[in-house]
């Protein structure tokens, strides 16, 4: 198996299933709402779970002084997310998920919101006036040493520094859950991200087999 498929098997083109018969019809998700899944590790006191959680939320600030407030993804923020991708360029849907998708489905919408892997942790970047405004991932491999990220900006907060915090911001909660390195696969043609990731200290390497994409690997020093 080639270094992009084993990465697709556990990161960006996950299609997870969950159970949603008792999932919340509210767009807005609230701290009850952390407990609503229904795998084990969403059960408090499980896993240290309660300070995995607390370690995914933060209060931001890009170098450009834009204030973001992250958190999980939860199960009653699937419409809202599903905004959210309406509202990012076509062109970084298509480098977001690597295919010429024109939408979200609701099966990915689905997997984004679902808070019941402990190894799949999708971040929300929320404004001061609580518009989403970036969607970030973290697939941990089953080795619990190794993650793949992934990164949206909404169109209108792009180039204000946006992608920077959030992926530092997810690369320090890897550190700090022990991970040795975090990587990416990225379209060639995505150079924006690219030269991003390089500036943050990622190694580029070319994927086997497939010359329209990279791998970006940066090593961490865990547990910080």
């Amino acid at each position: 198996m080639t270094a992009v498929k084993t990465l697709i098997a556990f990161g960006r083109k996950i299609t997870g299933k969950r159970n949603t018969s008792d999932a919340p019809k509210s767009n807005t998700a609230t701290d009850a709402d952390l407990w609503c899944c229904q795998g084990e590790c969403c059960q408090p006191g499980k896993d240290n779970t309660m300070q995995v959680l607390s370690d995914i939320q933060a209060n931001l600030t890009t170098r450009s002084g834009v204030q973001l407030r992250v958190r999980q993804a939860l199960p009653a923020d699937e419409m809202l997310v599903a905004d959210f991708f309406a509202h990012v360029t076509p062109e970084d849907l298509s480098f977001r998920f690597l295919s010429g998708m024109k939408e979200v489905s609701h099966e990915r919408l689905q997997a984004i919101t679902c808070a019941d892997d402990p190894r799949s942790i999708n971040f929300l970047a929320f404004s001061p006036a609580d518009v989403l405004v970036a969607v970030g991932a973290l697939a941990i491999d089953e080795s619990l040493l190794r993650g793949e990220v992934a990164l949206s900006v909404r169109a209108d907060h792009k180039h204000l520094g946006v992608s920077w915090t959030l992926l530092s911001h997810i690369a320090h909660y890897a550190e700090r859950r022990g991970l040795k390195s975090i990587e990416s696969v990225e379209s060639r043609a995505n150079r924006a991200a690219i030269k991003l990731e390089r500036e943050m200290g990622f190694e580029i390497t070319q994927v086997p087999d497939d010359p329209t994409l990279v791998l970006v690997r940066r090593e961490l020093q865990s547990g910080i």
